[in-house]
């Protein structure tokens, strides 16, 4: 699957259940009904998400998009479809750093996102331990997740769980998120 092209369709297909209609006239997208969203988000497991109307609009604009003999990876488009069904807000620069980001309100200095739950993260083995992590992220972020490197990431992370070989660790997804977390946390305490 070319990831470029799943980030572009996966921002367009966001932006038509969460913006306005004056947003997305001026962008060219149709509004997507609201029941999408509803949907996806009841959704607790990966094979709910590809039965709903939502996932297949979803589908059929990355499948339209790609070449004809082209790979698509169902459960990872299922995955992308049921973590920005919880993102309102497109908003940072990468996933990572959105959870290392601190709270300026609050004196403690912290994360946003404890340590111990951005490990539970980092160290998913199942698309729908992925679904639920990143739900769950979301959640704690205010709804608010940078929707084309959450997109890329996913597509990345079922990239590196279906080699045999694993690629070099400095280059893993979850390796870029440990990163960006640390860095976002070590950032706001300068």
């Amino acid at each position: 699957m070319n990831s470029k092209t799943v980030q572009e369709k996966a921002l367009r297909w966001w932006c038509s259940m969460v913006q306005s209609r004056d947003e997305l006239e001026k962008q060219g997208i149709r509004p997507a009904p609201t029941r999408y969203r509803a949907e996806l988000k009841r959704c607790a497991a990966v094979d709910d998400i590809v039965l709903t109307e939502g996932f297949r609009a979803l589908w059929f604009s990355v499948a339209d998009a790609q070449e004809p003999d082209a790979d698509l990876d169902v459960e990872c488009l299922a995955v992308i479809a049921g973590v920005l069904a919880y993102v309102a807000v497109n908003g940072g620069s990468s996933v990572g750093g959105a959870a290392g980001k601190v709270d300026k309100d609050k004196s403690s200095g912290k994360p946003l996102v404890s340590e111990q739950r951005f490990y539970k993260l980092l160290h998913v083995r199942s698309p729908n331990d992925l679904l639920r992590q990143l739900r769950r992220l979301a959640q704690q972020l205010g709804h608010t997740l940078p929707v084309e490197a959450v997109a890329a990431d996913i597509v990345k992370w079922f990239d590196e769980k279906r080699r045999l070989r694993p690629g070099r660790t400095d280059q893993r997804v979850v390796v870029r998120w440990a990163t960006d977390y640390f860095r976002a946390a070590a950032a706001a305490k300068k």
